[in-house]
């Protein structure tokens, strides 16, 4: 019994040290924030801009959060739900009554209808 314990431990534990660290590093991911009053907010992430759009009503539409701005463990950027994080970016930093905001890449021109600001 205690082999089958000491195999099933030297077999388990470098998945589980993996499993880990591979959910920690995708979370850790570094992004860039630049603010001008001039050109207002803008997030920069593999070699694309994403410029300020407006805030999130829709909590429902946070994905899951994706890294972090400016090694800022509580300054947070999420992928959208059902969007590519290569168009579509929310931040948001923790804390009380801080609303989440929506950033659009560049590039993009087609905006959803439940996106489309008043």
């Amino acid at each position: 019994m205690k082999k089958i314990l000491l195999v099933s431990i030297i077999l388990l534990g470098p998945l589980a040290v993996f499993l880990i660290y591979n959910s920690q590093s995708r979370v850790e991911q570094n992004f860039d924030v630049l603010e001008s009053v001039e050109r207002g907010s803008s997030i920069i992430w593999n070699d694309t801009t994403y410029k300020f759009y407006g805030v999130l009503d829709d909590y429902s539409l946070k994905g899951e959060q994706i890294g972090i701005v400016d090694d800022d463990l509580d300054w947070k950027i999420y992928e959208f739900t059902n969007l590519s994080n290569r168009d579509w970016l929310i931040e948001g930093y923790n804390g009380f009554m801080n609303p989440l905001s929506i950033y659009k890449a560049v590039h993009v021109t087609e905006i959803p209808d439940y996106l489309m600001l008043d």
